[in-house]
């Protein structure tokens, strides 16, 4: 199997116990941004140490403000996530995070407004 880690002392640590227990032959240091714009290939041969490959995102009603009428737990079902009527979350490809939230505040916005 491979590794796939960031070099740094936690990286390092990683490797040195997975190595010392014969679960990893290979190493191979990345970028934490190339890991989750899909730069790098990852397989089922592969093993993830210390890297962020997926984002979560947290959606809630304001305490405050209690005047929305978005159902919360709906909208982040439509990305694969869940929740309840003021309150959900999801998790989401790195990559694509910027893009859902700026889509999630588009519906937002259109139901508030």
């Amino acid at each position: 199997m491979r590794l796939i880690t960031r070099a740094d002392f936690d990286g390092l640590v990683c490797a040195a116990i997975l190595g010392e227990l014969g679960i990893v032959k290979e190493i191979f240091y990345v970028h934490p941004k190339d890991l989750q714009d899909n730069k790098i290939k990852v397989t089922k041969n592969d093993v993830i140490a210390k890297l962020p490959r997926f984002t979560m995102i947290s959606v809630g009603h304001s305490i405050i403000n209690r005047t929305s009428n978005v159902n919360v737990g709906s909208l982040t079902l439509q990305y694969g996530g869940g929740g309840h009527y003021q309150v959900g979350t999801c998790q989401v490809n790195g990559g694509e995070a910027d893009k859902i939230v700026t889509e999630m505040l588009q519906i937002i916005n259109q139901v508030i407004f």
